[in-house]
């Protein structure tokens, strides 16, 4: 459970970031869309200012070649911005259309006449109707981009928002289960932890349909030894193992715990006495059976007791204790089941 929770995170946290960085990549993109669009407008603006003046020159028999290179430079300017708004197509391009009235235009100032006054004057003018529809259209443009952006930016901002309290609200769950897992679950072998193992106990005790319910109490054969020989820290991996070992032999309904040091606790519902002998046995010869790194092969000792209906735990334990007792006093490495007359 505590895997998934933490997959859910990762994955939540890849999504933040990929709508972030989507967001604000298409965010970006609209904001240099509007920027461009400023600019054509400013340029054309000045374009078609700048004709204006140009026109009045050519009518008044004037050169001013400061000018003209003015708007040849101001024009090529434009059609490289127009460029960069990738919501016009090549073949709609306007700047383009300013360049041939332009172009038209400087011919004919090369061969002006009064006569051709009139000429000059519509060029002008058609050259001054094509920017300003450039920069009618390029407004618009910006407009629509503008709403654009608007909408873009409160997706992104909902979709984080989203996403963040949804992260917030598993790594809550998170920590919740962490908390639950310490308060719940011995730190070393992962199993249930003696607090919880009086817990389930209790509420299992206390439901008929859980009889017969036995209980065993298995103890590591020599284990001062193994911590004396090899080390805490050896000693620490066989327990973990053992943990193991123990879970992998019995059933899925069986409640195994660390009881305290190198002691653990099964307790098995529906199961009489003479199935948990069985049971305690395969434990038993499991552990037996398994060389573990550096200390090789080690043995437990079980004690098995069956659970009367609403017997307290302490009780229990005792009976399994002595059980146990009984296992290390005739050699270790056995299971012994408590008797009543003993």
């Amino acid at each position: 459970m505590l895997a998934k929770v933490s997959r859910r995170i990762y994955y939540l946290l890849i999504l933040v970031v990929v709508t972030l960085l989507l967001g604000n990549t298409a965010l970006f993109f609209l904001i240099s869309n509007i920027k461009t669009s400023a600019e054509i407008i400013n340029t054309s603006g000045r374009i078609r200012g700048n004709i204006q003046r140009f026109a009045k020159y050519v009518i008044a028999n004037e050169k001013n070649y400061a000018l003209e290179a003015r708007i040849d430079t101001l024009i090529k300017k434009l059609k490289e911005e127009e460029e960069n708004i990738s919501l016009i197509k090549k073949e709609e391009s306007i700047a383009n259309n300013i360049d041939k009235c332009w172009g038209i235009l400087k011919k004919e100032a090369k061969i002006y006449s009064p006569e051709r006054k009139d000429m000059v004057m519509k060029l002008s003018e058609r050259c001054w109707v094509i920017a300003d529809d450039m920069t009618a259209r390029f407004e618009e443009i910006a407009e629509q981009t503008a709403n654009l952006y608007l909408g873009v930016f409160i997706v992104n901002i909902a979709l984080s928002f989203f996403a963040l309290v949804a992260l917030i609200i598993i790594s809550r769950k998170d920590v919740q289960n962490k908390l639950e897992i310490r308060a719940n679950y011995d730190n070393l072998t992962k199993l249930l932890n003696r607090y919880s193992f009086i817990e389930i106990y209790n509420t299992l005790s206390q439901n008929p349909e859980n009889y017969p319910m036995s209980i065993m109490i298995l103890d590591v054969d020599n284990f001062k030894k193994v911590n004396d020989t090899y080390g805490h820290n050896i000693g620490d991996v066989v327990l973990k193992t053992l943990a193991q070992i123990i879970r992998n032999s019995v059933r899925k309904d069986d409640i195994v715990a660390r009881w305290g040091g190198e002691e653990f606790t099964i307790l098995s519902p529906k199961t009489d006495i003479k199935g948990a002998s069985v049971l305690a046995e395969k434990v038993r010869k499991a552990v037996e059976s398994y060389r573990f790194p550096e200390v090789g092969r080690i043995t437990v000792s079980i004690g098995v007791a069956e659970v009367l209906p609403y017997e307290d735990l302490v009780s229990v334990i005792k009976k399994a204790d002595k059980a146990l007792y009984e296992a290390k006093k005739k050699g270790k490495n056995r299971v012994d089941i408590y008797r009543e007359d003993e």
